[in-house]
């Protein structure tokens, strides 16, 4: 089979990571760094201080909500600060194309030269809304979903596997949800490695500041008004939608997580016994999206592994449902309704059932892609598939 890299130059592949490159530097001067990023400087800076107080916000700060052990991790943007911003862009465009080059890995495992394709797409990718903002707010979450995506569909994942996810997770609480996907595969060695670096990254934690692992560790893990107001309209979370329309209690909100829950644990389950671990991770991957009492909207970065997936498919076409959800996909995050659709702090009690509808859109499309997954599940369990790419072999 005729590689389709082989149709794109390596010389317009750099072109096209180059222009990606210098459409952050114009939208984004790297002069200083972005507020997220002044966050993580701040917990490298209170680390080496030696003060322990990492959990007490300073005047007009954003406050540091990830593990203390992160702090560390953070210690590299202790350089000046036009050298750590340009870290913190390389890294996120780094990110965005190994994500990229192992999705089509997984699905054209035959083909070669995807690392050309993938830079070739970069100029798309940094247009999107997720993936811009992701920038723009200087964060990581390029990283870690890059972190995640190395773990589980690596080619040299037997050696590492569960151990980048557990970084992740010392980093940031939510890609925990992964270990679901080295569960259902019973990758007992990868769950050791990967709760063995979790428990590692704690005690190192309470070693370097305990006082801050303390506090941490035992009333900051679930207070989601710490890392903001979860009716904002930039949280697409369910917790946001509800909260946007004035839903207090919590019952409506456990009982949606528990639907999601079951619902991704079944589409998991039955994709990776077909093979498809790349549907398997991006179920999951959305189930922690909105199950999450806070996920804005930079955190969806995951949406283009799906577009990726959608578009190059085992299937010569992507059957209307796939091909409807990979457009509602693209302008959702290339029009970004939500920013222009409702006001942007409230008060949300006079806004139109039809405008907390469009302020909910990752929220939304993010469940159907999640139901329309859970339905792909169940046909792969019919079908019979194997690998990434989901080959047909027959059913059994």
């Amino acid at each position: 089979m005729t590689s389709w890299a082989l149709r794109i130059p390596p010389a317009w592949s750099s072109a096209a990571a180059l222009a990606a490159f210098l459409w952050i530097v114009w939208t984004q001067p790297l002069t200083s760094l972005q507020i997220d990023s002044l966050v993580y400087r701040y917990g490298a800076e209170v680390l080496f201080s030696g003060t322990d107080r990492l959990y007490e916000q300073p005047n007009g700060a954003l406050p540091f909500t990830y593990p203390p052990v992160a702090a560390l991790f953070f210690s590299p943007l202790l350089v000046p600060e036009p050298l750590a911003a340009f870290i913190v862009a390389v890294a996120g465009l780094a990110s965005v194309w190994r994500i990229t080059w192992l999705v089509l890995d997984d699905l054209r495992p035959q083909e070669s030269g995807h690392a050309t394709v993938a830079a070739a797409l970069l100029p798309l990718a940094v247009l999107t809304e997720p993936i811009f903002k992701t920038f723009s707010y200087g964060q990581i979450n390029l990283v870690l979903a890059w972190l995640v995506a190395e773990d589980l569909l690596g080619r040299r994942r037997g050696r590492i596997g569960g151990i980048l996810v557990g970084l992740a997770t010392l980093i940031k609480l939510t890609p925990a949800a992964f270990f679901l996907i080295i569960v259902l595969r019973r990758d007992i060695a990868s769950f050791l490695r990967g709760i063995g670096t979790i428990l590692a990254g704690v005690l190192a934690g309470f070693l370097l500041m305990p006082s801050s692992s303390l506090v941490f560790w035992t009333g900051l893990t679930g207070a989601a008004q710490r890392v903001g107001d979860t009716s904002y309209f930039l949280n697409q979370s369910v917790k946001g939608a509800l909260a946007r329309s004035g839903v207090s209690a919590s019952w409506p909100w456990i009982l949606a997580c528990l639907i999601v829950l079951a619902a991704t644990f079944l589409a998991a389950h039955l994709l990776l016994r077909s093979g498809r671990d790349l549907p398997a991770i991006l179920a999951t991957a959305f189930c922690a999206l909105l199950i999450s009492p806070v996920s804005w909207s930079h955190h969806w970065v995951w949406f283009w592994p799906l577009l990726l997936w959608t578009l190059t498919d085992h299937r010569p076409t992507p059957g209307k449902g796939f091909l409807a959800l990979a457009t509602a996909w693209a302008l959702a995050v290339l029009v970004r309704p939500f920013w222009w659709a409702i006001p942007q702090h409230g008060p949300w009690h006079d806004v139109s059932w039809w405008q907390l509808l469009i302020s909910d859109t990752y929220m939304v499309v993010g469940a159907i892609t999640l139901a329309l997954l859970t339905v792909e599940a169940f046909r792969s369990r019919t079908r019979g598939t194997v690998g990434g790419s989901g080959k047909d072999v027959g059913t059994e």
